[in-house]
């Protein structure tokens, strides 16, 4: 068993708080998570996932990734965005 402390020293938690801030802590954080553009989101989780079980050959994997991220409509439409 690993206590909250440790778990955030280990990065198996992000924070510690009082149990009854639980459910408002959960719920800013799953509304700052789904702030993020998905198809980076997604993209990332499968990657961080997929390295589980890769291992290095994940960096062969990694490029397709970006590429893909590049051209995604959420991509350009960020870019462009930014260019304004």
């Amino acid at each position: 068993a690993v206590d909250a402390e440790s778990a955030v020293r280990l990065n198996l938690a992000n924070e510690t708080g009082p149990a009854e801030n639980v459910v408002r802590t959960a719920t800013a954080a799953a509304r700052r998570l789904g702030a993020l553009p998905r198809f980076a989101f997604a993209t990332t989780k499968s990657l961080l996932r997929q390295s589980i079980t890769l291992g290095d050959s994940i960096i062969d994997i990694e490029p397709l990734a970006v590429g893909a991220a590049a051209a995604s409509r959420e991509f350009l439409d960020a870019t462009a965005r930014y260019r304004r």
